[in-house]
């Protein structure tokens, strides 16, 4: 999963003597420090991921609840096309996953009883009646659930990628990466899908590689995972603005005319087909979302999204959203001209639907600006410390950068 040349960046390089012996003691050394990053690496990624999917599964395995039956597709329904739109739209990978589920149960009948001790359907999934778990039914959650882990562990290896390509070190990275973890889950405090988790490594992947200028695989990610969801289109629209600054604009019209039609062209394809399915294709819930955010209850909050009986404060509680604008302030400041472009043109067009089309809280809508924000929080991903210091300390700062005229401090008001 990671490779050598990665893991080798900042690696403290031993002097080499002529000398047989220290030649191989040095060739040891840079071996076993090559092995320990791997590791370190690989066991974090593998930690976060589980506790994203974790915690996450546990709290809404796929939406089959009887509660979310009604207004979001059951996965069941997402295999066999017949859910809702404009979920039904989301189901090419739960169809793939059916389709290969059925012929693996096929040919090797065995492989349903290894899916089924593996207790996923107590663990995540008892909310699907005992009748309905038929052995393609357990296969084809089976694997898709490995396909959420190794998503989950492909997104968070490109935010690592990021932290590096902005200039942290292995160490820093890996702790933004973990720091990451922690805070994804609170995005989605009131459903996830499965598709998210594969969306959450395309739109990282897509906007690692034009990072690293590698434009091809930038948009062999694009066009593949447009076909996760029909909203897709939009990363390329944000991408257009996170180019450096000397890339031509004919270059940029060029890449994103060919990334857009793909996308396109692929919502088109998975969307056609499903016009007789109930629902539309976008849900209205403005005045819903107006009686939200005007009921002071709801800033109070609490979510036991982590686990039965420890309850977190929602992002919109006070006790998450001081702190998250205090940060969110100061990463807008110290951010360069490229990643408040790239924010805002990711984040704007996703606002401008969420509020008529969004539902409450539930900020899993603006996943597509995921890559953005971070891109933001990194460039005060090192100034945490000095963010949350206590005001005395900004105001003797201020003291020293800003001195009144009179001499006099701040706070002191004994004559001169």
């Amino acid at each position: 999963m990671v490779s050598m040349t990665m893991l080798m960046e900042d690696m403290p390089k031993p002097e080499i003597d002529a000398a047989p012996g220290r030649t191989l003691r040095a060739r040891v050394f840079k071996a076993s420090t090559i092995l320990s990053r791997v590791s370190i690496l690989t066991l974090f990624i593998l930690v976060a991921a589980g506790n994203i999917t974790n915690s996450l599964l546990v709290k809404y395995g796929f939406e089959d609840q009887a509660a979310h039956a009604s207004k979001h597709a059951t996965f069941i329904e997402m295999m066999n096309g017949t859910a809702a739109r404009p979920f039904v739209y989301r189901s090419v990978t739960a169809r793939l996953d059916y389709w290969a589920a059925t012929q693996i149960v096929h040919r090797w009948p065995w492989v349903a009883g290894v899916a089924d001790g593996l207790l996923l359907h107590r663990c995540y999934f008892a909310d699907v009646k005992d009748a309905d778990w038929t052995p393609a039914i357990a296969t084809s959650y089976t694997l898709m659930y490995f396909v959420i882990v190794a998503s989950t562990v492909l997104g968070l290896f490109f935010v690592w990628r990021i932290a590096r390509n902005r200039g942290l070190s292995y160490v820093q990275a890996t702790g933004f990466m973990i720091a990451f973890s922690f805070i994804f889950p609170l995005f989605f405090q009131r459903s996830v899908l499965f598709y998210d988790f594969i969306e959450f490594a395309g739109v990282f992947g897509a906007c690692y590689f034009l990072l690293e200028d590698s434009m091809i695989p930038c948009t062999l990610v694009i066009v593949l995972f447009a076909f996760v969801k029909e909203t897709f289109f939009l990363v390329p629209a944000g991408l257009f603005f996170l180019h450096k600054i000397d890339v031509p604009i004919k270059k940029r019209l060029t890449w994103f005319a060919l990334q857009l039609g793909a996308c396109l062209f692929t919502r088109h394809f998975i969307m056609h087909g499903f016009e007789h399915n109930p629902g539309g294709a976008v849900e209205f819930h403005l005045f819903d979302n107006i009686a939200f955010w005007l009921s002071p209850r709801y800033y109070l909050d609490l979510n036991n999204l982590v686990g039965p009986g420890i309850f977190l404060p929602r992002l919109e509680n006070p006790l998450i959203l001081i702190p998250i604008a205090l940060f969110s302030r100061r990463a807008w400041q110290l951010s360069d001209r490229r990643w408040r472009r790239y924010f805002l043109a990711a984040f704007l067009p996703l606002l401008a639907l969420f509020i008529p089309f969004g539902f409450a809280d539930m900020f899993r809508n603006f996943s597509l600006a995921f890559p953005a924000i971070t891109l933001i929080a990194l460039s005060a991903a090192g100034n945490l410390d000095a963010i949350l210091r206590c005001r005395s300390t900004l105001l003797q700062q201020h003291r020293r950068q800003s001195p009144l005229p009179s001499g006099r401090g701040l706070c002191n008001n004994k004559p001169g």
